[in-house]
């Protein structure tokens, strides 16, 4: 069964919390995008891993005060991170239905 989603009601829901009108426009209109994908708890340990040693980087490349606020509270922070893939790309299982690059395939697009 599909569900029906109020459009206008959420975009006079995010005015009154203060969102802009043009950003509270531009959210609603995203979320038939946002129904196009599989949204998910990260699934693997790989997927972990990736995230950890992405913000790790980050931290160590920018001296992001927000990104080491997260890996010093790894184990509370880490259940609020969602996996966010295209349709078709990530099973129900959560095993890829596509080969994504690897961590080390990954490294040479970030300048240590």
């Amino acid at each position: 069964m599909a569900a029906v989603l109020d459009t206008r009601k959420l975009t006079r829901r995010l005015q009154e919390s203060g969102v802009p009108d043009a950003q509270a426009d531009a959210i609603v209109e995203t979320v038939p995008e946002v129904r196009a994908t599989d949204v998910g708890q990260l699934a693997t340990k790989q997927d972990v891993a990736l995230l950890k040693h992405l913000i790790t980087r980050h931290v160590r490349l920018t001296g992001s005060t927000r990104g080491q606020q997260i890996l010093e509270n790894w184990s509370i922070r880490l259940a609020r991170f969602w996996k966010v893939a295209p349709k078709g790309t990530v099973g129900a299982t959560g095993q890829r239905a596509v080969s994504l690059p690897k961590m080390a395939e990954l490294s040479h697009y970030v300048t240590p």
